[in-house]
């Protein structure tokens, strides 16, 4: 005997239709699209019980029931096609005007908030890149600026090329000091998606397997404690392992990184 089966029918009702919609979107679109059909159904069989127990004489067959309860959900026109009726038929057509408005006004919600949620994916930069050949760059320091320029220069005898930028801070704020700093790009597209740079799941995103080249930025300058340098080249070479990995022992893209420790410099090149 299934465990679930103990709890009251309500309790188990909600915890199925909470699985249900926690699945995404989809579910709750395919939610409201059984909400729809259901009240749609509905209005139907309460206009026919309407219709027998007082007769439309507007009707010119029993099948011009859905017809007149379609017009009332969706279109929301009961006046025009029900104005001759009789009083249960206007009933019936002033409910089904008030299901089709809720039920609307949901839809209308539904897809307002998947749009605000894709935007909001967006701006957080978690959206995948579909680029090939391109220049990888991990991290964004205090030389950004500096080496965007030298590739847009490098990159003008190209008709269009990309440069990726993945980091760990937030997209808007990326975009907007490369806006501020960079006004001719030339031949060359600037993308930036924000996620931890040694996460292999975030390397795939960003294609990294498929980039031209690829530049780790060292987040600790020279000037820094040597405490704050060995961190810095720690991530360095982690992000280095994670990329090896992505490719799976295959031959990697070109890597350029900054690395503070001759010992850890050594390990590397290796």
């Amino acid at each position: 005997m299934s465990k679930q089966s103990t709890y009251p029918l309500g309790m188990r009702i909600r915890y199925r239709i909470d699985n249900f919609m926690s699945k995404g979107s989809s579910s709750i679109f395919l939610a409201l699209l059984a909400l729809f059909m259901s009240g749609f159904l509905v209005m139907v069989f309460v206009r026919v019980i309407a219709n027998f127990l007082i007769p439309d004489e507007t009707l010119s067959s029993w099948m011009d029931i859905p017809w007149r309860v379609y017009v009332a959900v969706l279109e929301g026109s009961a006046a025009e096609s029900d104005g001759d009726s009789n009083w249960a038929a206007k009933m019936t057509s002033i409910v089904g005007v008030m299901v089709g408005l809720v039920l609307f006004s949901s839809m209308v919600a539904f897809i307002t908030s998947v749009f605000d949620a894709k935007l909001a994916e967006l701006r957080r930069g978690q959206s995948l890149v579909l680029e090939n050949d391109h220049t990888l760059i991990l991290g964004f320091g205090d030389r950004i600026i500096e080496i965007i320029r030298e590739l847009i220069e490098a990159n003008e005898s190209e008709p269009d090329a990309a440069i990726v930028i993945i980091a760990e801070d937030d997209k808007e704020d990326m975009d907007n000091v490369i806006r501020d700093n960079i006004s001719d790009f030339i031949t060359t597209r600037v993308i930036t998606r924000s996620g931890v740079v040694t996460n292999i799941k975030n390397l795939k995103k960003v294609r990294a397997e498929e980039a031209k080249s690829i530049i780790i930025m060292n987040s600790a300058a020279s000037w820094r404690p040597e405490e704050e340098r060995k961190l810095a080249d720690a991530l360095v070479l982690k992000s280095i392992m994670s990329i090896i990995a992505l490719c799976e022992g295959e031959e990697h893209p070109p890597i350029v990184c900054e690395i503070h420790s001759d010992r850890d410099r050594d390990l590397a090149e290796n």
